[in-house]
């Protein structure tokens, strides 16, 4: 029988996928489910599936049933729902889905899982992922802070109290809330001051930049500067917020696109780190050439740091709309976006910059016209050149 033309699917094996009700969706798929591998295999063997998530209690059982899912569908994007400490010692080339009971929460797994296949169906991003082995952890400062979230009455006070126990990143928070990326009528000297005017979510993507950051030696690699790449990032993640909340007015979504914006270039990082001269001469084609940097990356190395940095992110299980602007602001066509998100405000805030720089925007007018944007970016280039 050959397999089926019906809308995009997606097959989930396990019981304890059985919460999910009839019909459900999951990243703008239809969600097949069933409880065990015989099912699952002769499902795989008949019909098409986009992607699988192997949820069964046999480590062994899991890993068999992705291995026929590789065999018989079109480079499908797979997940193992697996505990991922009691997995940490096998090399597994998909990712592990957390337990979660949010449709929500798992909607956003999946939309993770999708991106990070297509990156790593990449030859170029196999490549270059491979060479970057000097890769920073999140730090205890940042995971405390998320568990400190998570808590019920959790409070800026609380935040700022963790924070001001860390000096060099206290002095870094200081120093970003001063800067000419916010404009502040007089000095914040206090953590709780910087706390208080940054508000929850953009100290906790500081605290992140700032680790970050620290652990990445960019000493070795002439032409980055870190002192301008803090300053851009700011800039960026201002700028993405101004233009998600004038675009929506939903505030929440200016915040996930302030941290997409502080992080859009964390990738420049890494590269910087593991492969310094190389990434030197990128910097130096982008200026010579007067191209973006995204361009002078992909003449280098076929592919740009963004997809590197997401990947990364994802990892850590940031969240999917973090990701997903991070990964592909700068071809945004080439995501499953198709409505106003973090990844639309990254995108231009990141256009409208280059622009500045080198005189060419670098927008993806596809995408934007998907969007009805279009006739929004005069408007933008103007309201956020005025104080650039």
């Amino acid at each position: 029988m050959e397999p089926s033309e019906a809308a995009p699917r997606i097959l989930l094996v396990g019981e304890e996928f059985a919460w999910l009700p009839e019909g459900a969706i999951l990243a703008g798929r239809n969600v097949v489910h069933t409880t065990n591998k015989e099912d699952a295999a002769a499902l795989l063997a008949l019909e098409s599936f986009d992607g699988l998530i192997a949820g069964l209690p046999e480590i062994d059982g899991n890993l068999s049933l992705l291995d026929i899912a590789w065999r018989t569908q079109p480079a499908p994007a797979c997940g193992l729902r697996a505990n991922a400490a009691k997995v940490a010692h096998l090399v597994l080339p998909h990712p592990i889905i957390p337990a979660t009971q949010s449709i929500d929460v798992l909607d956003d797994l999946v939309r993770t899982m999708f991106a990070t296949a297509r990156w790593n169906a990449d030859p170029a991003f196999v490549c270059l992922k491979a060479q970057v082995r000097k890769i920073p952890a999140l730090s205890t400062l940042y995971t405390q802070i998320t568990a400190v979230l998570q808590k019920e009455h959790s409070s800026l006070q609380d935040l700022a109290d963790l924070i001001a126990c860390e000096p060099a990143v206290s002095v870094r928070i200081l120093q970003a809330v001063n800067s000419a990326a916010f404009v502040l009528r007089q000095p914040v000297t206090s953590i709780r001051d910087a706390s208080n005017f940054l508000g929850v979510q953009r100290l906790h993507a500081i605290v992140l930049s700032t680790s970050l950051m620290s652990q990445c030696d960019v000493s070795r690699c002439r032409l980055f500067i870190p002192e301008i790449f803090e300053k851009r990032s700011l800039q960026i993640a201002n700028w993405s917020a101004r233009i998600a909340i004038g675009e929506t007015r939903d505030r929440r979504l200016g915040e996930l696109a302030f941290t997409a914006g502080l992080l859009h270039q964390f990738g420049a990082l890494l590269l910087a780190a593991n492969l310094p001269e190389s990434y030197s001469e990128v910097l130096r084609l982008a200026a010579s050439q007067n191209v973006s940097v995204a361009s002078a990356e992909r003449q280098t190395y076929g592919v740009t740091q963004a997809e590197l940095a997401a990947f990364l992110l994802a990892s850590w299980n940031i969240p999917f709309a973090i990701v997903n602007a991070v990964g592909f602001h700068a071809q945004p066509s080439s995501s499953e976006e198709d409505t106003f998100s973090p990844l639309t405000a990254v995108h231009l805030a990141t256009a409208i910059d280059n622009q500045i720089a080198t005189g060419v925007g670098d927008f993806d007018r596809a995408y934007l016209g998907r969007l009805h944007l279009l006739p929004r970016l005069d408007h933008w280039t103007r309201t956020l050149t005025e104080g650039a």
